[in-house]
């Protein structure tokens, strides 16, 4: 008995050593199977240990280094965005946190045969927050986040795409972690693309042969802004498709104050809230560190300067113009016809219509 637990040690060690995640269960389950009735303490630690291992339990971490395929292709995040950085619908908020739950009650869910949510699929305008939502699936569950290098993904040498998209794919499938790959549609573009010169359907039939043999220990997650442009079949593979959109008013004031309510009146906010309305949370939090950084170096306040960087997003505002000029006036009331008609792109006259109505 003795011998044939000391015989199990050097599988275990090199399984280790060689990042063999598959050869790591093998021996520990032999370890267990044969302390089972020697020492029932010890065999039932180290079945705990393993199912914690395949649970992916916050306590359980990854403890090995990429190989140098995957180095080329993985870029580790060091970004991590907390649930409250995340300012969407209820909906896709509500989504989020299905997705969070499925993998701390996994325990549960595999008492009725289900298991986590692990392929993701998030769509929607550029800036509204995908990728930020793979950064807070992260941070909830403790797992490191990695992003694919898409430039190194698609190899400019035939075939190597689709071995690049085994390897990651492999990888995610493997080991306990959340994969980003953005521009999903780059790689997932459908079968009968009229560019299609072959390749394209190579790399589409990798990604569905590889996520059909899934085996649920990390969480893949895909955005695109062009979901109308991957493979149906694809689709059909996620367990989630999440779509995002533009932020409406109520959320664009909760991200202006997320990001410098602490700077400026909140009556300022609601005010750019109501007359910018094409404006996505990344273009917000863009314009909101520069006005909060011209702010402290000029010793100015921040009112004016967000008038100013808004130039561009006022004047493609679906909202009525003299509800804007109203409102920019009530924010500023140093403002000139001039400067007024210039901030919306209309004559000096317009505006004193608009300011009178």
């Amino acid at each position: 008995m003795v011998d044939a637990v000391y015989n199990r040690i050097p599988a275990l060690v090199k399984s280790y050593i060689t990042n063999d995640n598959n050869g790591f269960e093998i021996a520990t389950l032999s370890l267990i199977r044969l302390l089972n009735t020697r020492d029932k303490k010890v065999s039932t630690e180290l079945k705990q240990m393993l199912t914690d291992y395949r649970a992916g339990k916050k306590n359980v971490q990854e403890a090995r280094s990429l190989t140098s395929s995957e180095n080329k292709l993985l870029v580790l995040s060091d970004s991590r965005k907390e649930i409250e950085d995340l300012i969407v619908s209820n909906s896709v908020y509500e989504s989020i946190l299905e997705i969070v739950q499925s993998y701390k009650k996994v325990d549960e869910l595999r008492k009725v045969g289900l298991e986590p949510i692990s392929k993701v699929l998030i769509s929607g305008p550029s800036g509204t927050g995908k990728s930020t939502a793979a950064e807070v699936i992260a941070t909830e569950l403790d797992l490191p986040l990695y992003r694919v290098n898409t430039a190194q993904l698609l190899s400019s040498y035939l075939g190597d795409t689709s071995k690049n998209i085994d390897t990651i794919i492999q990888f995610v499938r493997t080991n306990r972690v959340v994969l980003l790959i953005d521009e999903f549609d780059s790689i997932g573009v459908g079968r009968d693309d009229n560019n299609d010169i072959g390749e394209m359907r190579r790399i589409v039939n990798t990604l569905l042969q590889t996520l059909d043999a899934w085996e649920n220990r990390g969480i893949l997650i895909a955005t695109t802004n062009r979901i109308n442009a991957i493979d149906d079949a694809l689709l059909r593979r996620f367990d989630f498709n999440i779509q995002f959109s533009m932020p409406d008013r109520g959320q664009r004031f909760k991200i202006w104050k997320h990001y410098i309510g602490m700077h400026t009146d909140l009556d300022t906010l609601e005010k750019i809230s109501l007359i910018v309305d094409k404006i996505s949370p990344a273009e917000i939090e863009i314009i909101s560190h520069r006005v909060l950084r011209q702010s402290v170096l000029k010793q100015i306040n921040i009112a004016p300067l967000l008038i100013q960087y808004l130039g561009t997003f006022l004047q493609n505002s679906g909202v009525k113009k003299a509800t804007i000029v109203k409102n920019l006036k009530s924010i500023n009331k140093s403002l000139t016809l001039q400067e007024l008609a210039q901030l919306i792109n209309s004559s000096t006259s317009s505006v004193s219509r608009y300011l009178n109505e």
